[in-house]
């Protein structure tokens, strides 16, 4: 892998944050200096400027530019999908809220409120996940958290990021209750649970792939995680009895590191857990509705020049 390749991909990534950026302050009007997304860029020009006269910088700041490359893929695709959408559609101020919070997710642990702490992240996923229905041709109608239309039917969804489990029943509720006054056909919740599934108790992601040959043994392992959380920690879901609430989106983001091909790959996983049961008179509507989400695909890739594990990633 040369030095030249290397930069060529950091390169892309820089331009396409800075278009980002330019977004929005100019057509946004969304301050910038001194927030987390303005961190991202510097992390990922510092590599830029200095990975020919430092080959060692990967080494030297691996943990910052991980980050910087994952949680900048998230501002790309927010912007590549969404950035046509007019502030009556997409308000400012959510653009505005996902610039700002600590670097890493850990941090979030001692700032602040609750939700002070991981607010900015939580609008991050609402914004990321009507990135990829966006993508994969929902037709997006609002942001409360994510409204869309499918098959002449309009939906809601409200996301939700887990923190612990000490707060999955509150989250849940918390959910129910926002869709109950919401004034949409049928419903969906997602759970984000990256933080309660994904990682083990010192932060390190629990996915590690040889080769690509392997990657859909990735995706098998992350589809198990989320099925062995759901029973030992999601038997809430089990309780819902609102008929218009059609089902569970399980969201898991992960990155893969392919030692043999020196590159990492950042993918998501949706599991859909549906509420009705063949007789339902939706269950035909939910079909097509999984069946369009549920498959696997990935949403970047960065090469590398060696695969050295990152973390505390959590």
């Amino acid at each position: 892998m040369t030095a030249e390749m290397i930069y060529q991909v950091a390169h892309a990534t820089l331009k396409d944050l800075r278009n980002v950026r330019t977004w929005l302050e100019s057509e946004r009007n969304v301050a910038i200096k001194s927030t987390r997304f303005e961190r991202i860029i510097k992390e990922i020009d510092f590599y830029v400027e200095n990975f020919c006269s430092n080959p060692n910088i990967l080494n030297e700041r691996n943990r910052e530019w991980v980050y910087a490359f994952r949680e900048g893929e998230r501002f790309i695709a927010i912007y590549k999908a969404l950035g046509k959408f007019s502030n009556q559609i997409l308000p400012t101020e959510k653009l505005k809220n996902i610039v700002h919070g600590p670097y890493f997710p850990n941090e979030e642990k001692s700032e602040g409120t609750q939700d002070e702490r991981s607010h900015a992240r939580d609008i991050l996923f609402e914004l990321d996940m009507a990135a990829l229905l966006h993508d994969k041709d929902f037709v997006i109608t609002g942001f409360n958290d994510v409204n869309f239309n499918f098959l002449e039917k309009t939906f809601a969804i409200q996301c939700k990021r887990i923190a612990s489990e000490k707060r999955i029943g509150e989250n849940v509720k918390t959910a129910i209750e926002q869709l109950e006054n919401n004034q949409t056909d049928k419903k969906i919740i997602a759970l984000s649970l990256e933080k309660v599934c994904l990682y083990n108790e010192n932060g390190y992601q629990r996915i590690n792939v040889d080769s690509c040959e392997n990657l859909e043994k990735a995706f098998d392992h992350v589809d198990t995680m989320i099925t062995e959380y759901c029973k030992k920690e999601l038997s809430c879901l089990d309780r819902i009895k609102n008929n218009d609430i059609l089902l569970a989106m399980l969201w898991l983001r992960f990155t893969v590191s392919f030692r043999e091909e020196k590159k990492l790959k950042s993918f998501w996983l949706i599991q859909c857990r549906k509420f009705c049961d063949d007789k339902h008179p939706d269950n035909a509507l939910v079909e097509e509705l999984t069946k369009r989400i549920n498959q696997r695909e990935y949403r970047a890739e960065l090469k590398m020049p060696h695969c050295a594990e990152v973390g505390p990633l959590w």
